[in-house]
């Protein structure tokens, strides 16, 4: 991901459950140059299956490159407060993943995306 002129990388869950965009935690967004600078598009609560309940802001993510394919303008969505016990926050949600056909090789431990006809369909959120 590129913002505010800096290159960042991570790993990020699949959450092919979620109806989500893309999510990083406090620390992430801390590291990588996310946590200011970027244009507010709003506020969210989002819960999970333990019925706990996250608040996070908003934000553009200029750009996102997920293998060759560019995606401009990425709803990132930064949790206000880090999981705690040391649970990674950050996951691509279905919003996101829906861009692409999605290929799980369980016995290589590998994601294949394959970009398909809503790559480039309007980011509502």
């Amino acid at each position: 991901m590129s913002a505010n002129g800096q290159q960042s990388e991570g790993w990020f869950d699949l959450d092919t459950g979620s109806d989500g965009w893309l999510v990083v935690g406090q620390h992430f967004a801390a590291n990588h140059g996310l946590a200011s600078g970027l244009k507010r598009l709003g506020s969210a609560e989002a819960s999970g299956s333990t019925g706990g309940v996250v608040h996070q802001t908003i934000v553009a993510l200029p750009k996102l490159k997920v293998g060759d394919y560019e995606l401009y303008q990425v709803p990132l969505f930064v949790n206000d407060q880090d999981p705690i016990g040391g649970a990674i926050a950050e996951n691509m949600g279905g919003m996101l993943l829906k861009r692409f056909n999605l290929l799980l090789d369980f016995r290589l431990h590998r994601a294949y995306l394959k970009p398909n006809q809503y790559l480039y369909t309007p980011m509502k959120f």
